[in-house]
């Protein structure tokens, strides 16, 4: 192809008149642009993709496992929720894990099942925030049984006669609460209007 020049900045092909040269700059210039937008919204989408795979990467590392079964024994004090989990690490540079739970203690006097949220932070390979959540049910219950004091373990009444069962018992311990001053019996007083052994 023979291309020729005049001073006007005129473009000849085999003797005719074609585009100006500013037409042709303009021309190269918008498709260079165009190229390098291309190119730069291929590099944006490729680099969120790799930002998302290294997030769920670390996300699936992050585990909260409760310390034995979650069951708390009955008693006056608070226990901190924190010291319930055991939060396993993930392998990359030995990132610092913050752990974080809601409520903050569980109150061992209320017998029942409580919801604890524990929240997981780190950072990943990118500095990137991430976090995850785990919903753990920690039980309190109350598994000691009071301590029952008996002035005498049997009694012996005449034939006919009535028997209270509280009259025998001493005392009453609970291990958490302490003095009971109430009994509960199996089976309610008996009748004893006839010859014959009696369990209370």
């Amino acid at each position: 192809m023979i291309f020729e020049l005049d001073l006007f900045g005129n473009i000849y092909y085999m003797g005719k008149k074609k585009l100006k040269k500013s037409v042709v700059i303009s021309i190269a210039v918008i498709c260079a642009t165009a190229a390098s937008g291309v190119g730069y919204r291929v590099y944006a989408l490729e680099n969120k993709r790799k930002r998302e795979a290294e997030k769920q990467r670390v996300i699936s590392e992050l585990e909260c496992t409760l310390n034995g079964d979650g069951i708390l024994e009955y008693g006056k004090e608070t226990v901190d929720s924190l010291t319930l989990v055991t939060v396993s690490d993930y392998a990359d540079d030995g990132q610092k894990i913050t752990v974080t739970a809601a409520p903050v203690e569980i109150d061992g006097s209320v017998v029942g099942t409580q919801k604890v949220t524990y929240t997981l932070s780190t950072v990943d390979a990118y500095n990137d925030e991430v976090s995850k959540k785990f919903e753990k049910t920690i039980e309190v219950k109350d598994t000691q049984a009071p301590a029952i004091s008996l002035s005498q373990d049997s009694v012996t009444l005449e034939y006919g006669s009535s028997f209270d069962p509280n009259s025998v018992v001493s005392s009453v311990q609970d291990p958490v609460d302490g003095d009971l001053e109430k009994v509960d019996q199996e089976p309610e007083t008996p009748d004893v209007s006839g010859n014959g052994w009696y369990t209370v």
